[in-house]
C-alpha cells in the first residue's frame, strides 16, 4: 500500500527536522567536524569513530558479554546471541537520514572498503523480521530492549528491505520509536536512517547453492517475478546461500545458511509466513524465525525446525495441522505445542509429523484416514505420539498417508491406502503403522500425493502406490508392493511430487519421470533433465520442480 500524500508530507517534515537536528548535533560535536573529509578517505586512513570500537578485527578488543542477550565484539559491532545477527554498535552510521539509493550506495562503499567497514565486507540492509527482533512494542523512545548496548539510536524510521538485500520493488520501514511498520514503494519513500547488519551464525549442513525452478507458475511458485509457466530451469530471484528447499502444492520454501527462511508462491492461507495473504512472485522472509535447520512445505501450510529442537508452523490450520492447540489459520509462524528435541519434520496435505532425537514419532492434524498413526481417526490440533514404531530416523508425509524409516532401516507406513501407497500388499487404510513388504537398507523416504519412493543404500530407487501419470516409473498400473525403478542407479536423493518423481544422481544430474509439466506428455520412465547440474537438493510440487543447483549446465 502507498502512504497517503498528507502522511508522506508529515513524515517528510518530521524526518527533515530529524535530519537537521542530527546535522546540527554532528556539526557541534568536535569528533565529527571533519566527517565529510573522512568519508572521502580510504578506510585504513579514517579516524576510528569513538562509539564504534576499533577499525577492524586486528585492533579489536576481546569480546565482552554485556548481558544475557548481547556481546560487545570490541570492534564496533554487537552480537545478538538470540539471533546470531551482528549489528553495528552505531545505529546511525551514516550520520544523517538517507534516501534509499543513498543507503544502498553507503553499504556498497562499506563493503568495498571505501568507507569504514569494521573489518567485514558483507554488510546489508536488515530484513523486516530481523529488525523486528530488536523491537519491543511495549516500550517507546526507543522501542528497544532494556539495557541495549547500541549508540546513536534514532527515534525515527529505519530502512529495512523485504529480502534483506538491496531490493528495488518495495521496502519495509520500521519506526524504532514505536515499533510500527509500514510497507511502501521505494519511489514514494523519503529519507530514513541506516543501520547495517550481518549474520554470524552458519549451520554446518549442506553446501550452499543456487535455487532454480521450472514448471507451472500460476501462483508465482517459480519465484522469478512472473506468472508465466516455464519448462527451462532458471534461478529464483534474489536468493543466495541456500542449503535446503521444499515444495508445497503451489508454494515453495528455501532455507538459507544463516538460518533464515524464504518463501514464495501461493499465500491465500498465510503459508508464506510473512504476515500477509497475498501471493508473492518473489521470495519473502518468513517472520520471527531464527536459527532454522530444516523446512517442510505442506499443501497449504509450512513447518520449520529450529536448532533448539522446536517446531514452528504457519498457514492453513483447518484440521489443527499447525499443532498449536487451535484450528485458526496463522499468517506468521507459531510454535507447535509440547514438542522438544525434534530432529526431522514432514508436512502432508492437512497433517504434520515430527521425529524426536529418541526415535519417537509425533503427528497432528487431520486423521480421517488414520494418517496420525494413533489408532484412531480423530483429528488433533496438538502432537500425539505414534504407537507401534520406534528407532525412527526419517519421515515423509503424503496427501493422507505417513511413511517412516525405522530401526533396521525398515520402512513403516500408515493412513490412506486407496492406491496401495502404504506398500503392505493391500488397499486397506491403516490407523497404526504397518511394515512395507520386501524392503531393507532404506536410507531415505519420500511421499507424493498418493505414491511413495524409497532410496536404498546401494543407490537404487523403489516405488509403490498410485501410478496414473507413471510416477512409479516404467509400469502400467498402481502397485501395493515396492518394486525397483528401472533405469536408475547411484542415486543420492529422491523427491515425490503431486504426479511426478525425481532422483538426483551422485554426479549431480537429475532424472524425472511422471507428469512434471502440465502441458507436456507424461514421462513413463526416468529422463535426464539437461538444464541443471551440480544438484544438491530437489523438491517436487504440483507440476513444478525446485532444485538446489550449481547452476545452468553447459550447452549439449
Amino acid at each position: 500500500m502507498r502512504i497517503p500524500a498528507l502522511m508522506l508530507a508529515g513524515l517528510l517534515i518530521v524526518m527533515t527536522a530529524a535530519g537537521a537536528e542530527a546535522a546540527a548535533a554532528k556539526k557541534s560535536a568536535p569528533k565529527d567536524k571533519k566527517s565529510a573529509e573522512k568519508d572521502k578517505k580510504p578506510v585504513e586512513k579514517a579516524e576510528p569513530a569513538r562509539d564504534a570500537g576499533a577499525a577492524g578485527p586486528a585492533k579489536a578488543q576481546a569480546p565482552a558479554e554485556i548481558n544475557a542477550r548481547f556481546n560487545d565484539n570490541g570492534d564496533g559491532t554487537i552480537l545478538d546471541k538470540n539471533t546470531g545477527l551482528v549489528w553495528l554498535k552505531d545505529a546511525n552510521v551514516s550520520g544523517l537520514p538517507l534516501p534509499f539509493e543513498g543507503a544502498k550506495q553507503y553499504l556498497s562503499e562499506m563493503n568495498s572498503g571505501q568507507r569504514r567497514n569494521f573489518g567485514y565486507t558483507d554488510w546489508r540492509l536488515p530484513a523486516i523480521n530481523e529488525i523486528e527482533t530488536l523491537v519491543d512494542k511495549a516500550k517507546f523512545y526507543p522501542a528497544l530492549p532494556v539495557a541495549h548496548p547500541f549508540a546513536n539510536v534514532q527515534n525515527n524510521f529505519y530502512w529495512s528491505s523485504s529480502t534483506g538485500k538491496d531490493v528495488l520493488d518495495y521496502i519495509w520501514i520500521v519506526d524504532v520509536a514505536s515499533g510500527d511498520m509500514t510497507m511502501d514503494y521505494v519511489s514514494f519513500c523519503s529519507y530514513k536512517f541506516l543501520w547495517p547488519v550481518r549474520s554470524s551464525w552458519m549451520p554446518t549442513t549442506a553446501k550452499a547453492s543456487t535455487v532454480m525452478t521450472g514448471g507451472l507458475n500460476d501462483f508465482g511458485q517459480l519465484g522469478d517475478g512472473s506468472l508465466g509457466d516455464r519448462e527451462a530451469f532458471l534461478p529464483v530471484s534474489g536468493l543466495e546461500n541456500v542449503i535446503k528447499v521444499s515444495a508445497g502444492l503451489e508454494h515453495a520454501v528455501a532455507l538459507k545458511s544463516d538460518g533464515s527462511v524464504w518463501t514464495w508462491g501461493r499465500n491465500d492461507r498465510g503459508q508464506l509466513g510473512n504476515g500477509m495473504t497475498e501471493d508473492s512472485r518473489l521470495p519473502v522472509a518468513a517472520k520471527d524465525l531464527l536459527r532454522i535447520t530444516d523446512v517442510a512445505a505442506g499443501m497449504f501450510h509450512t513447518l520449520a525446525l529450529s536448532s533448539d529442537g522446536k517446531v514452528w508452523a504457519w498457514g492453513r490450520n483447518s484440521h489443527g495441522q499447525l499443532g498449536n492447540g487451535s484450528n485458526e489459520d496463522s499468517r506468521v509462524p507459531v510454535q507447535v505445542s509440547g514438542l522438544s528435541g525434534v530432529v526431522k519434520i514432514a508436512a502432508g496435505m492437512y497433517h504434520s509429523v515430527a521425529v524426536r532425537s529418541d526415535g519417537t514419532v509425533y503427528a497432528w492434524g487431520r486423521n480421517v484416514y488414520g494418517q496420525l498413526g494413533d489408532g484412531s481417526n480423530k483429528d488433533r490440533n496438538s502432537p500425539a505420539q505414534v504407537s507401534g514404531v520406534s528407532g525412527v530416523t526419517n519421515v515423509a508425509a503424503g496427501l493422507h498417508h505417513t511413511v517412516v524409516v525405522a530401526a533396521g532401516k525398515e520402512v513403516w507406513a500408515w493412513g490412506w491406502n486407496v492406491n496401495g501407497m502404504l506398500g503392505d500388499g493391500t488397499d486397506n487404510d491403516q490407523r497404526s503403522p504397518v511394515k512395507v513388504a520386501g524392503l531393507a537398507d532404506i536410507i531415505d523416504i519420500r511421499a507424493g500425493l498418493h505414491h511413495t519412493l524409497a532410496l536404498k543404500g546401494d543407490g537404487s530407487v523403489w516405488a509403490w502406490g498410485g501410478n496414473e501419470y507413471s510416477q512409479l516409473g516404467n509400469r502400467s498400473a498402481d502397485g501395493s508392493t515396492a518394486f525397483k525403478v528401472a533405469g536408475l542407479g547411484n542415486i543420492k536423493k529422491v523427491s515425490a511430487g503431486m504426479y511426478h518423481s525425481i532422483a538426483v544422481m551422485a554426479d549431480g544430474t537429475i532424472w524425472v519421470w511422471g507428469k512434471d509439466l502440465k502441458t507436456q506428455p507424461v514421462k513413463p520412465a526416468p529422463v535426464r533433465i539437461w538444464d541443471v547440474e551440480g544438484v544438491n537438493d530437489v523438491a517436487a510440487g504440483k507440476f513444478y520442480t525446485v532444485v538446489l543447483s550449481g547452476g545452468k549446465a553447459a550447452p549439449k
